[in-house]
């Protein structure tokens, strides 16, 4: 195979990359409500259908295993390595500056919901076979590549075909970093509740809101205070600094307290500005009574505002494996009748997640909460000494002339649980990409580099 041809015909059609990627993100596959052959909503359904479609002009052979699980295989060969991709995407959340769900392209950077993650890689590793299959290219064994629609929500889709078809025997997924990412730390996600059982008196919370998804920091919060003044409010809002991003506003009676922050991927907390931990700083000052406030003093003794190490929670640790545990308090809900909030822990992969659930308990219980545990997962390690990582890493050198290494990371990617399996990019260090944040990007450049990495590493495992 003349590398060179496969590299050109990349350049060449990246409009129609392009093109085919913009439909995808076209299409607003957050999670919905099931319906018939709809497992995960029909947004969810749809987005499938439409990368059926484009796999089919590629040429792949496709099976769409009942709206869990998009199948597309390169020839009838022994399948030797999968590719699995997610097309669901996080809520689009705030703070865009223009529609999410229209693909745009500004100085070079393809912006919309799932450009990065991961409709964006995605559609590089269909360019990669298509590249492959318009160069005749024969290969002895079958590159398959799997598109769910189910990662940012449980990946029931994984596990359905898991016990379905089950894998081939080298596994990549482009739902990570550059070079490889062969460990990943534990992962526990957790929703916690109560009853509430008092009414308010006097200066009190009437009800909290923030965050719409565990794993990303919560870009906006707001409180319905009762026994306050605008007036006295924004005195207090100023006083500790907040005047820019956090302002009040008399409602029927009541102030509405609202606070603005910046969202991030739940693994890496300290590239957002929580909100809703922000609000409960700022309500602190407020001199508030009730059931509500008391559970909030609680949970900012556990979370100070912007602190995502776990020190308060008393889970401060590392290893050389893969860094320091990261911990969020991403979701509060309180009304009438509960309160209600979400929690992300991303720990070091060599510590068991028996001894994460035991602190988990040992500080929420004692405010009164029930604990259920969403996602919860042991860490994964994975020998960087396997011939196969050592054909990615060449892959990655041949195209970015970067030094090839494994690195480890805080996010789960679809083959955290899967043996062997590492996340081989899409993100390329230094990048600024907002994922799952607002103006979500990745670059043109990147997308062509991306599927020649691809298709170079498909033809070293297949060819």
């Amino acid at each position: 195979m003349d590398i060179s041809d496969i590299d050109k015909y990349i350049d060449e059609n990246i409009d129609s990359l392009l093109k085919d990627l913009g439909e995808l993100i076209k299409i607003p596959s957050t999670r919905g409500e099931p319906e018939k052959d709809m497992p995960f909503g029909k947004a969810c359904a749809d987005v499938l259908e439409k990368a059926r479609q484009q796999a089919d002009k590629i040429g792949l052979n496709t099976t769409n295993h009942e709206n869990y699980m998009l199948e597309c295989d390169y020839n009838e060969c022994e399948t030797e390595l999968g590719i699995i991709a997610h097309l669901d995407v996080v809520p689009e959340g705030s703070g865009w500056t223009h529609e999410p769900f229209e693909m745009r392209i500004e100085d070079g950077e393809v912006i919309g919901r799932g450009a990065i993650d991961d409709k964006g890689p995605a559609e590089a590793v269909l360019y990669a076979v298509k590249a492959l299959k318009a160069n005749n290219v024969e290969l002895s064994k079958n590159v398959r590549i799997l598109l769910g629609a189910a990662e940012e929500t449980g990946m029931e889709d994984l596990e359905y075909y898991r016990n379905k078809v089950g894998f081939p025997p080298i596994m990549l997924s482009p739902d990570g970093a550059f070079p490889v990412i062969n460990v990943e730390k534990g992962l526990c996600q957790l929703e916690f509740s109560k009853d509430r059982t008092q009414s308010g008196l006097g200066k009190y919370i009437k009800s909290f809101k923030a965050g719409s998804v565990i794993n990303a920091v919560a870009s906006s919060a707001c409180a319905e205070v009762v026994g306050i003044s605008e007036a006295e409010a924004d005195e207090l809002i100023k006083s500790i600094g907040f005047d820019h991003d956090v302002r009040a506003e008399s409602t029927n009676g009541s102030v509405t307290v609202t606070a603005l922050g910046r969202s991030s991927h739940g693994s890496l907390p300290e590239l957002g500005d929580n909100a809703l931990t922000k609000l409960i700083m700022v309500l602190k000052t407020f001199g508030a009574s009730g059931e509500i406030m008391e559970t909030l003093d609680g949970l900012y003794e556990l979370f100070p505002y912007n602190e995502g190490n776990g020190e308060h929670f008393g889970l401060k640790m590392s290893d050389k494996e893969s860094g320091a545990l990261t911990i969020l308090l991403s979701m509060l809900d309180a009304d009438d009748n509960t309160i209600a909030g979400g929690i992300d822990i991303r720990f070091p992969a060599t510590v068991p997640l028996c001894e994460i659930k035991k602190t988990v308990s040992n500080q929420l219980l004692p405010l009164g909460f029930e604990i259920r545990y969403t996602h919860a997962l042991e860490g994964h390690i994975v020998d960087e000494n396997e011939p196969f990582i050592k054909k990615l890493l060449s892959a990655y050198t041949e195209v970015t002339g970067n030094k090839g290494e494994c690195l480890s990371e805080g996010g789960a990617t679809y083959l955290h649980t899967v043996k062997g399996g590492v996340a081989f990019g899409a993100e390329m260090s230094g990048e600024i990409t907002n994922m799952h944040g607002a103006d979500e990007q990745i670059s043109v450049q990147t997308l062509k580099a991306i599927a020649k990495i691809y298709a170079r590493a498909i033809y070293e495992i297949c060819g």
